[in-house]
């Protein structure tokens, strides 16, 4: 799994944008609900979030309870919604039930000896307090 991490809203749409032009989608974006400059759901609602940039599975993660947010995760197609911190347990659970089969333990560790990264995917990581 390769990740790429991006501290702003509208740094994460344009690499979102040009990973989509170079063939190589993200699978994943996870980004903050409060950032710098629009916030996760402004940047979702940008991202038209489906084929067009490669149907990324999309979660927002915030630090703070976000009552009354279902109904607006629903009509961006979010794919969820998690709580700071994140557990590494919580997001290998997250990342294989939202893809409906098991990830290997392995594929959330650093590859040691220079050896390529698992390929089961692609992460941004769009956070403003990295």
């Amino acid at each position: 799994m390769r990740a790429e991490v991006v501290d702003t809203g509208l740094s994460a749409l344009d690499a979102i944008k040009a990973a989509h032009a170079g063939g190589r989608t993200f699978d994943f974006v996870f980004a903050d609900v409060h950032l710098a400059d629009i916030d996760g759901f402004e940047l979702c609602k940008r991202l038209a979030v489906g084929a067009q940039y490669g149907d990324p599975k999309v979660f927002l993660v915030t630090s703070t309870a976000a009552l009354g947010e279902a109904e607006r995760m629903r009509h961006l197609g979010l794919t969820g919604l998690l709580a700071k911190p994140i557990l590494p347990s919580v997001l290998l659970q997250t990342l294989s039930e939202s893809v409906a089969q098991p990830l290997p333990s392995s594929s959330l560790r650093p590859a040691s000896g220079g050896a390529e990264p698992h390929s089961w995917g692609k992460v941004l990581l769009v956070d403003d307090d990295l």
